[in-house]
């Protein structure tokens, strides 16, 4: 992804899309530097989430904790972190390169599926997860 960035800044207009509304319009401008912020912010969700993943004791589950279910519930929950973590990755992604793809000219508005998919790719993982946890032994 800073790869991505770092060309994409590289080869972007001073001026580039930094915001979009629900239809996918355009709806602010900034410097193109704020293509670089979608990295960072990247980052230290990654290594926050990293960080907290290593912590399964203190997330909020919706069974009790015992000593029979903690390392089913703990897998569970560790696993849906990771998902999200590569989830919230991607969305970044996506939208760095539609923010460089409106910046260029190549494309005007971003597609119809954008929003569905980013919505997909962070509530999908979080059913399966809550399903699982609660259809697990007690």
């Amino acid at each position: 992804m800073w790869a991505l960035a770092i060309y994409f800044y590289l080869n972007l207009p001073i001026i580039i899309p930094i915001h979009f509304n629900l239809k996918g319009e355009v709806d602010n401008y900034g410097n193109k530097y704020s293509i670089l912020f979608m990295p960072l912010i990247a980052t230290v969700i990654f290594f926050g989430i990293t960080f907290l993943n290593k912590y399964p004791h203190v997330f909020n589950y919706m069974k009790k904790i015992t000593s029979e279910n903690a390392i089913q519930q703990y897998s569970i929950a560790t696993k849906m972190l990771r998902l999200l973590k590569l989830s919230i990755l991607l969305i970044f992604t996506i939208i760095t390169v539609s923010m460089y793809l409106i910046g260029t000219g190549t494309i005007r508005t971003l597609s119809i599926w954008i929003l569905p998919v980013i919505l997909g790719l962070i509530f999908i993982p979080l059913a399966i997860s809550i399903s699982k946890s609660i259809k697990s032994q007690s």
